[in-house]
């Protein structure tokens, strides 16, 4: 597997903002109304405002990496727009609905370990998290290696996992069961 060189995510909620600002070069991709809506007020995280080189779902190039960091309300929108993104090589980091669609891309993942707190376009935290993932048969091929050597270089914690199927489960119960009741 070749080297991540480029990149590009699609949701700018606390996860996009979180990861996307360590990313270099990365692509937000957006709808024209969001591009003028982020373009005319930049996001802000822990202080520092963050820029970002947006693009449209038309305007798509294949890249090596697209991070999704969608809520599942518009994860149908998102996989439509990230098309023009995916080439033969792309690893998609998301979960079995991409694949369905993009099938050979993907590799399973979960976010995990962060607090954020979103208020408008300005993002705060403590613990920055960091990004599980792995091949849902749990091997640790060559793309797994990729993603790991590049999340790493940008400053990202990144976990590759041979048991992402359990990791995914985990989070759900987590969400579910503790944090309601925190």
């Amino acid at each position: 597997m070749k080297k991540i060189e480029t990149s590009a995510l699609i949701g700018l909620g606390a996860l996009g903002i979180l990861f996307g600002r360590k990313m270099p070069g990365v692509k937000v991709i957006a709808d024209a109304e969001r591009v003028a809506r982020y373009s005319a007020q930049p996001v802000v995280c822990n202080g520092k405002e963050c820029h970002f080189d947006y693009v449209t779902p038309e305007q798509g190039q294949p890249v090596d990496l697209v991070l999704v960091a969608v809520k599942a309300t518009v994860l149908e929108q998102a996989i439509k727009d990230i098309k023009k993104f995916v080439g033969s090589d792309t690893i998609i980091i998301s979960e079995e609905d991409i694949e369905a669609v993009y099938p050979g891309h993907c590799l399973w993942s979960v976010a995990i370990g962060m607090d954020t707190t979103r208020v408008g376009r300005s993002l705060t935290f403590g613990a920055p998290g960091r990004i599980q993932f792995g091949e849902k048969s749990g091997e640790m091929t060559d793309r797994v290696k990729a993603v790991d050597e590049y999340l790493t270089a940008c400053g990202i914690a990144s976990e590759p996992c041979n048991d992402i199927l359990f990791k995914q489960w985990s989070k759900l119960m987590v969400n579910d069961g503790l944090n309601q009741a925190a």
